[in-house]
């Protein structure tokens, strides 16, 4: 039987180990797990015609804060990645932009995301993944219940 605190001890060094394997898988892109999570998150609001994406949707989504937030942001438009402007709307907003560099290396990210998620999930029956999700979904609402 496990105890708590082996689930939570668990749950860490699996987080670790995925952004470590993540990372070393996407060196030669030169990206990390956060700008690759920002680059498809683009990807697919542009896709889906979002109008804008700002500085603050990539801050929810990274669940990082401000100065993380930008640093992140200037390094993609520094490979060029990724371009920002002001707002027409409201000039104190940033909207984010894909350039097509990354369009064209959002296409080898999701091969690689696909084989690093065969690798994941090699052995793990349908029915044990969904009934991991619902543990994890359960406990991640227990967690922000209190």
């Amino acid at each position: 039987m496990h105890k708590k605190n082996d689930i939570v001890r668990l749950i860490k060094i699996l987080n670790i180990s995925i952004e470590k394997r993540v990372n070393n898988d996407f060196k030669k892109m030169n990206l990390t797990m956060q700008q690759i999570k920002i680059l498809l998150y683009l990807k697919e609001r542009e896709k889906n015609t979002v109008e804008i994406t700002t500085q603050k949707d990539i801050q929810n989504l990274l669940g990082v804060t401000h100065p993380t937030t930008i640093s992140i942001i200037k390094s993609l438009e520094q490979k060029k990645f990724i371009t920002s402007k002001h707002s027409e709307i409201d000039r104190r907003l940033k909207t984010l932009h894909l350039t097509e560099n990354a369009y064209e290396m959002t296409q080898s990210i999701v091969k690689g995301k696909i084989n690093f998620d065969n690798d994941l999930l090699r052995g793990i029956e349908k029915n044990e993944l969904n009934a991991c999700i619902k543990c994890l979904n359960k406990m991640y609402e227990n967690i922000n219940k209190s």
